[in-house]
């Protein structure tokens, strides 16, 4: 990565009434301003960025925010007023500019700039090649070191699939950290019918070769994959192991049906990335199509904020200098809608990240303007479904306030269940949604403790008591509890006088929501609420707690097939 020797200069200004005053600063500003290049930042009076900007020259750079009225970019002027101090960085050219302003926009997320919603949600597959045995894992954050990374996925369930699909077919490793030597075959080797190399069964030099075509399978050659299926299928069926021959028929034919949806075929052998960009208003969606060999193998769904009527090309660099910081992700072709501000900046900074020549290509014919016009499609009718569900979220949260008697919506909705199925191992989850959509990041698993047998009640209240000693977090609006009166009552006692009686708006409001039919329980009362099937509140009550339900499951699931592999 380049580095840029740094030089820090703060200029505090003040409010400005009138263009003439713009102008004014300006001209002072030119005193102090380096005549080089560099990233400036914008702040407003508390110290918090505004926008984060790279120029040629700082000091023109600057001074042209507080010149004449830029009616192309309205967005200017409503920052301008909230301005209270810039600082520039200074740098040695105009690469390393870029490549800070992308690290700061990533550090900062001002809200004048870009903002790629999804950049930290999505997962990548990572390949430790450092260690004795190749480990296979997935990753959220990547880090340097021998360690090569794949994607990224949409979501997690979709990593963790071809992970198992590798596993099953190549006998790779997954794991979250250091394998180690085992006196016996893993359950997963035995269960697929590898041979283990973590048991001594082959040596490390083929566990390599059996990772190097699991790798060359996430590089896109899914062919390779196809016909080792279909020699473990036939060396299985001639060991009359048909189990096992049937599974591998189950994964081959999985394969490729995968490969029927996913390959669009462009007549040749081209490899790149297509972007397709669509907005409106303060949002805006990337799609990016990854063409390999002339099959688009992978599809990626970004999500922006912006600021309201930025232009195409502005959108776009940022776009670019923020996706393909990762150096082993930017093909050797990105074909793009039009040409970006600094195209050839851009195309130096992508290059030396990947140490590799990287261009930047406007498909006007052909098959890539075709693969481009498929990107922007999806990108269009992405931005238009969000918008859509958007408006539907809105009108759910306005329902379930009417129908609680709420004094405002409620933005963060909690909901929190439990999951006992056996005797052992009970466990409790907790999901946020804020307004009306899934926050992962503030999902919580618990693991219940003080319990030998199943005691639903007093498992929710030690839930709700743990939740509520966490004060890095606010209080919902409202509290969902998987269930009916009884665990609703227990909810209630943990919770103290903290539930919310009438007239006390910072309170939390308390629920439990009954399956089958969907029934509402509120507190002091003995009948459910009573809503119609088609109640849109309802509907999104429903959701909350059926997410809730399934992330307590799948915690509980995996607890228990740790402790049966253990045991």
């Amino acid at each position: 990565m380049v580095r840029a020797a740094l030089l820090r200069h703060s200029t505090p200004y003040f409010r400005r009434a009138n263009q003439v005053y713009y102008r004014a600063m300006s001209e002072k500003k030119n005193i102090t301003l380096p005549q080089k290049p560099g990233v400036y930042i914008f702040k407003n009076d508390s110290g918090e960025v505004l926008y984060v900007g790279k120029a040629r020259s700082l000091k023109s750079r600057v001074a042209s925010y507080f010149g004449k009225a830029d009616l192309s970019r309205p967005w200017v002027t409503a920052m301008l007023p909230t301005i209270e101090g810039v600082e520039t960085i200074v740098t040695s050219n105009e690469t390393e500019a870029l490549l800070l302003e992308a690290n700061l926009i990533k550090q900062y997320q001002p809200k004048f700039n870009l903002k790629l919603t999804d950049d930290k949600a999505h997962p990548y597959i990572a390949i430790n090649w450092s260690e004795k045995f190749p480990r296979f894992s997935i990753a959220r954050r990547r880090s340097k070191g021998d360690i090569e990374y794949f994607g990224p996925y949409l979501s997690g369930r979709q990593a963790q699939s071809i992970l198992e699909l590798l596993r099953s077919v190549y006998g790779v490793h997954i794991s979250s950290k250091p394998l180690r030597q085992l006196e016996h075959p893993c359950f997963y080797c035995q269960l697929e019918g590898h041979k283990c190399v973590l048991a001594g069964q082959i040596d490390a030099k083929l566990y390599q070769q059996s990772s190097i075509k699991a790798v060359d399978f996430l590089r896109g050659n899914r062919s390779g994959v196809v016909e080792d299926l279909r020699i473990r299928m036939s060396q299985a069926a001639s060991q009359k192991q048909f189990e096992l021959a049937a599974k591998l028929r189950d994964r081959l034919e999985a394969v490729n049906l995968n490969r029927a949806r996913s390959q669009v075929t462009s007549g040749g052998f081209d490899s790149y990335d297509a972007i397709g960009i669509a907005s409106v208003n303060d949002r805006a969606t990337a799609v990016v199509l990854s063409v390999k060999e002339g099959n688009v193998v992978m599809t990626n769904n970004y999500d922006f904020r912006i600021p309201p009527l930025a232009a195409e090309s502005e959108i776009l660099r940022q776009f670019l200098i923020t996706y393909y910081q990762n150096p082993d992700q930017a093909p050797a072709k990105i074909v793009i809608q039009a040409v970006p501000e600094e195209k050839e900046e851009i195309e130096k900074l992508l290059s030396s990240l990947a140490a590799r020549a990287i261009k930047l290509v406007v498909a006007k014919r052909g098959q890539r303007r075709s693969t481009l016009e498929l990107a922007l499609k999806n990108a269009e009718a992405r931005l238009i479904w969000q918008q859509n569900s958007t408006t539907s979220n809105v009108e759910g949260l306005t329902e379930i306030a009417k129908a609680l008697k709420m004094d405002k919506l409620p933005r963060r909705i909690e909901a929190i269940d439990i999951s006992n199925l056996g005797p052992s191992e009970a466990v409790g989850a907790a999901v946020c949604f804020i307004d009306a959509a899934k926050a992962p990041q503030e999902y919580r698993r618990y693991i219940i403790k003080g319990f030998d047998g199943q005691n639903d009640t007093a498992m929710i209240a030690q839930i709700i008591k743990r939740r509520l000693s966490d004060r890095t977090r606010p209080l919902p609006e409202l509290l969902i509890i998987d269930g009916g009166p009884t665990q609703l009552k227990a909810a209630l006692g943990a919770l103290g006088s903290r539930f919310k009686i009438q007239k006390t708006r910072e309170k939390t409001n308390v629920i439990s929501l009954a399956k089958r039919p969907d029934r509402v329980f509120l507190p002091g009362k003995a009948n459910p609420l009573r809503l119609p099937k088609n109640h849109k509140g309802l509907r999104l009550l429903a959701q909350i707690r059926d997410e809730v339900h399934r992330y307590a499951i799948s915690f509980h699931r995996r607890r228990q097939q740790r402790k049966s592999l253990n045991s």
